[in-house]
């Protein structure tokens, strides 16, 4: 097994192909990762869509052990994926290139965590640099406002590649995070 999905309440587990080999009693723990998307048909002994089995296939390339701080992904239904980490970061990612973005993922964060950013997005689509967007605020009821801009504006960070600064580099143009 590498995966539980969850359905309207309801958890199945998932191999490594998205197979749901069984339905998992909501009581139970979960020892795997909580894979969600959009609404689907789940029948017990039956595959899950293209999405979700290549989820799958991208899981069980992933040592266990460095999946220990995401708390879900979630099939976003467009090619990629939102992984939801404990910390409160969300991270995007193509679904077909999940396990180069899961080994990036805990650098990146980190990168982003000690630059004293607040949790956010960091796309992990394409390829470095990586960019942080913060989640958007309400203030006295009105609508969410985000202050994304463009990198080296002042409001984005952008990790990316850089052998001197550890794989991570950051381009904020002097504003603060």
């Amino acid at each position: 097994m590498v995966a539980v999905y969850a359905d309207a309440g309801s958890f199945y587990e998932l191999l490594n192909n998205g197979y749901v080999f069984a339905a998992e009693p909501s009581s139970a723990g979960l020892p795997y990762p909580l894979v969600s998307g959009p609404d689907e048909h789940v029948q017990v002994h039956a595959m899950m869509n293209g999405d979700v089995s290549t989820v799958c296939r991208q899981l069980a390339k992933v040592p266990a052990g460095e999946l220990t701080e995401v708390s879900e992904f979630h099939i976003n239904g467009d090619g990629t994926i939102s992984m939801y980490l404990d910390n409160g970061f969300v991270v995007l990612a193509d679904a077909d290139s999940l396990v180069g973005a899961v080994n990036a993922m805990q650098s990146v964060v980190h990168y982003f965590v000690q630059k004293g950013y607040k949790p956010g997005t960091v796309d992990l689509t394409g390829q470095p640099p990586y960019r942080y967007t913060p989640f958007a605020t309400v203030t006295n009821g009105s609508q969410p406002t985000s202050s994304q801009q463009n990198a080296g504006t002042g409001g984005n960070g952008v990790a990316g590649t850089n052998k001197a600064a550890n794989g991570l580099t950051s381009q904020t143009g002097g504003g603060k995070p």
